[in-house]
């Protein structure tokens, strides 16, 4: 084989292998789950919240229907950034894998796999701030300029939600947490039911351990929940909850719950996917191939489908 096809089919080869192991990596991504991740062309995007909507009304038969629009809230821009790595393959190593198909597939092997886990660490450490730095907001801030987990006005109404709280995780902040999704109102005072069903902590930590107790998760045996009498039946077993672990969130005792019937406002979108750029051959011949990708995330919309606790009192 001739050496310059040599080169441009180990290139492709290594291209390949990045795009297998970053497709399959991404998909058991944190970030995958809690956010809504999407393909994007546009570098720049603004997003608006939709807040209510005007109440519907009866019409007699020569009136005309009521007009029923939506009311607009905040109106966010978000603008991508761009990260990258570089792996690099040496003329040592491509001399010896140069007439053994197997050698060159361990040298890709170890180290492609490691750059997809090292792109994906860094797109969860990223995304993870919102959660981590919620309850602060040095980081990143909701639409309405206040943490992402606090006391939230809307903007086309005087009224507030508060989606912030300290509870520590037990049956009583369950509780508490069904009341204020099932009893929350739009901007305008207009029903608006949250099914808060997906429940998100720390892996294997306080908040998580309390969680597997309560919703009995793989074989765990329930808090205090003893049912011999009605007061004292799990109401909470039996999969109403969806249950997320993570490992990027720093604080042992938080806990966080998503409503799954809101569209999520934890954005991710990439403008360009995690992708091996050509590569560069440098002076000492050794063949590097960049890393790059484009995203941009937050919480560009007023957070109402999200609750978080500190779980701290």
């Amino acid at each position: 084989m001739a050496s310059w096809n040599f080169t441009a089919h180990q290139q492709e080869r290594v291209k390949e292998s990045f795009l297998q192991y970053a497709h399959a990596g991404m998909q058991e991504t944190a970030v995958s789950k809690l956010f809504k991740v999407n393909n994007s062309n546009d570098y720049d995007r603004g997003y608006t919240t939709i807040e209510g909507w005007d109440e519907v009304g009866y019409f007699d038969e020569q009136e005309n229907l009521k007009n029923v629009g939506l009311e607009e809230g905040y109106q966010t821009t978000g603008s991508s950034r761009e990260f990258g790595w570089e792996v690099t393959i040496t003329k040592k190593e491509r001399l010896k894998a140069k007439d053994d198909t197997t050698i060159f597939n361990k040298v890709v092997n170890e180290k492609v796999p490691a750059l997809v886990a090292r792109t994906n660490a860094f797109i969860e450490r990223q995304g993870h701030q919102l959660f981590n730095d919620g309850f602060v907001g040095d980081i990143h801030l909701a639409p309405d300029a206040v943490p992402i987990f606090g006391v939230h006005t809307w903007n086309s109404s005087t009224a507030t939600f508060d989606n912030g709280v300290t509870e520590v995780m037990s049956s009583t902040a369950l509780d508490n947490l069904e009341a204020y999704g099932w009893a929350f109102t739009d901007a305008f005072g207009i029903e608006m039911p949250l099914t808060l069903n997906t429940l998100v902590a720390k892996t294997g930590w306080a908040a998580s351990k309390l969680i597997k107790q309560l919703l009995e998760v793989n074989g765990w045996v329930g808090l205090q929940m003893v049912a011999n009498t009605t007061t004292n039946v799990n109401i909470y077993k039996g999969g109403r909850y969806n249950f997320i672990e993570t490992p990027y969130i720093t604080s042992s005792t938080a806990w966080f719950a998503h409503a799954t019937n809101m569209d999520n406002s934890f954005i991710m979108d990439f403008i360009q996917n995690p992708m091996l750029e050509d590569m560069i051959v440098e002076k000492n011949l050794n063949q590097v191939f960049p890393i790059s990708g484009s995203f941009r995330f937050g919480n560009f919309i007023l957070p109402l489908d999200w609750y978080g606790s500190t779980g701290t009192a």
